[in-house]
């Protein structure tokens, strides 16, 4: 229905405004992109890929890991006398193991995304010291412990890389011997009994996504970067966390149950050990990048926005050659990568102690809308760069994170703009440890405002002294003249 037509005083017609939502915003093309089709990550989506995770955890042999460990009773036997076959047993242990994993999932997410990349740039992977500083935080590792001293974590680091490693060998070799890929690893069709769990937090029923392969993947799709060896993925991380949970509570003797021994690892160490706040990544988006004042700021910027995204997603970065396979097989929008990121958080002086490069590896990857499919070609370049929307969101996370003059302090220093104030010598760094703002705690407060004194700040980075605010928006042309330029000197960005 068109909106109204009003009389002004001079009897000419007008249309009234429409009222602000966020179909109307700057931040409208991300619910068509995303693979949620929405602004958040729903519950359907997350659905989803857990569904093709789990199907991809089982193809790594985690059914034999559950039925071999466990010790055969099930909580929800078939047989009413508790009498019921071997299969019927394991298949209902299989299935309260995926139960569990898939009410812990967002936690399970949350510690993936929180470490992997943190020392290296593949944010879709884990290494081995982020999987060990990960154990450390959570406090698992023990000198003392029969079966979790450091070397039985590296064990199951490498054994699950190895296994995955032999996994994508035989489908190799399948797919080139044109031998049809219908086969699946033990177990696989026990798993997808009638003991498959609802995948619906609230119990509601969604349509279960098709046109999959054996293990998981879309058919004809092959997942690149999904088996790196020495890094884990979060399918492999998944997997690793039921051998931990294991070695921890049942080959010990303390739990007898799989499905107890992998909720108790997340109930006591995942949920409670987690370092720093930390929060879904709707969360934010809620609170502080989708509010309508934020999203007026950066709509009133969105040339100088544009200009800097253009400019950065052409700046040659080394996965520059996945993007461009990721534009030849989908026809879809430009992106950016974390290297890209970080080179122009570096050119622009951002990084410091109040955005060290840990927040700034941190606001990329929490700014990624969740992905059903992450190991085929689509799927993957998603989950590792940003398009133009979550841009946006990372520089509304680096905007919050960062400490701030304000307005009066600016003016009694006698300058300008921001950028003048900081190429004074700005804020001291004493006051720059008092107002930064810990990763996890952004706050709502000031968003708005802290938005465009970031953009502002980076237009007087790009344009030099004798800039003053109010002079005509950023154009592409000028920031890529400005990133050929040579870097300035090293930055705290320490982790």
């Amino acid at each position: 229905m068109p909106a109204p037509r009003l009389k002004s005083r001079r009897g000419r017609s007008f249309k009234a405004v429409k009222a602000w939502s966020l179909d109307v915003s700057i931040w409208a093309p991300r619910a068509k992109w995303a693979d949620s089709k929405d602004f958040y990550d729903t519950e359907e989506v997350k659905a989803r890929r857990f569904e093709s995770d789990w199907s991809r955890a089982l193809g790594l042999g985690l059914t034999r890991t559950i039925l071999l460990t466990d010790d055969g009773d099930s909580d929800e036997s078939d047989d009413p006398d508790g009498g019921g076959s071997d299969g019927d047993v394991g298949a209902c242990e299989v299935a309260e193991v995926e139960s569990v994993l898939w009410h812990a999932y967002d936690v399970i997410d949350l510690a993936f995304n929180s470490y992997a990349g943190l020392d290296g740039s593949q944010i879709a992977m884990l290494g081995l010291n982020e999987y060990t500083r990960m154990m450390n935080d959570l406090g698992l590792i023990s000198k003392r412990s029969k079966l979790c001293k450091l070397a039985d974590f590296d064990r199951v680091f490498i054994a699950v890389d190895a296994a995955s490693a032999r996994r994508a060998k035989e489908q190799e070799r399948a797919a080139g011997s044109g031998s049809n890929q219908q086969s699946t690893s033990q177990g696989h069709s026990t798993a997808s009994s009638s003991h498959q769990p609802n995948y619906s937090r609230s119990r509601s029923s969604h349509d279960r996504p098709g046109r999959r392969g054996g293990d998981g993947r879309p058919a004809g799709g092959a997942p690149p970067m999904d088996d790196q060896l020495k890094r884990l993925n979060r399918v492999e991380f998944i997997v690793a966390l039921v051998h931990i949970a294991a070695n921890k509570f049942v080959r010990t003797g303390l739990l007898t149950d799989m499905s107890e021994a992998v909720s108790r690892l997340i109930e006591v160490h995942m949920q409670s050990h987690m370092p720093g706040p930390s929060a879904p990544a709707d969360v934010f988006r809620r609170q502080v990048a989708y509010r309508e004042d934020v999203s007026r700021a950066l709509a009133a910027e969105e040339k100088t926005l544009r200009s800097l995204f253009g400019a950065i997603a052409d700046s040659g970065d080394a996965s520059r050659t996945d993007k461009l396979t990721y534009q030849l097989v989908s026809s879809e929008r430009s992106m950016i990568s974390v290297g890209e990121w970080l080179a122009f958080l570096r050119q622009s002086h951002l990084l410091g102690v109040d955005l060290t490069e840990r927040d700034a590896k941190l606001a990329f990857i929490f700014s990624r809308m969740c992905t059903v499919e992450g190991h085929s070609v689509r799927g993957y370049l998603r989950e590792v760069n940003l398009p133009f929307e979550g841009f946006m969101e990372a520089l509304c996370h680096a905007a919050t994170l960062k400490a701030w003059p304000t307005p009066a302090e600016i003016s009694q220093a006698g300058c300008a703009d921001i950028g003048e104030y900081m190429d004074n010598g700005g804020l001291t760094a004493e006051q720059v440890a008092a107002l930064a703002t810990p990763w996890g705690r952004e706050s709502p407060t000031l968003a708005a405002s802290n938005v465009h004194t970031l953009l502002t700040l980076i237009t007087s980075r790009v344009r030099g002294r004798g800039w003053r605010e109010g002079d005509e928006m950023l154009s592409e042309a000028e920031v890529r003249k400005w990133m050929l330029e040579p870097k300035g000197g090293d930055q705290d960005t320490e982790l």
